[in-house]
């Protein structure tokens, strides 16, 4: 039994000391992997919230143009209504000027045929006229015969 004793490492609270010693170092060890995961967590976390940060400044930038356009839009919309409004107007309009045109055109050939009767009675008028002028003068209607 004394020779087991010799031969038998130290123990701390019944395990033997190179077990202890083993497990210290294997726990350090994880400890320190342990540690360099949080360390890239952290690094990595920090990158997250830099792109998040630049992800929340682009929607603010892009929110604001998108407020901006829609108020374009709104405006765009209002001049186009607008615009609709006076083209229906001017083709009311331009549909009352082909009435008048046609009116005109109406009085225009009235007028015309007018005119027509008026020379067309004054050239008879001279005719008739003329001839009591032609008596006198020597030539009456049996010369003319």
């Amino acid at each position: 039994m004394q020779l087991d004793d010799i031969n038998s490492k130290p123990s701390v609270n019944g395990h033997r000391l190179d077990d202890v010693t083993v497990k210290s170092e294997a726990i350090k060890e994880e400890k320190r992997l342990l540690e360099l995961s949080i360390v890239e967590v952290k690094a990595e976390n920090s990158r997250l919230r830099g792109e998040i940060n630049e992800v929340n400044s682009t929607h603010a930038e892009l929110t604001k143009e998108l407020q901006s356009v829609q108020g374009q839009l709104l405006g765009e919309r209002s001049r186009c209504s607008n615009l609709e409004a006076k083209i229906a107007e001017l083709q009311k309009m331009l549909e009352s000027m082909q009435s008048v045109e046609d009116q005109a055109r109406a009085l225009r050939n009235q007028k015309f045929a007018r005119d027509q009767e008026t020379e067309h009675a004054a050239t008879v008028q001279r005719q008739s006229s003329g001839g009591v002028w032609r008596w006198l003068g020597g030539s009456g209607e049996s010369d003319a015969n």
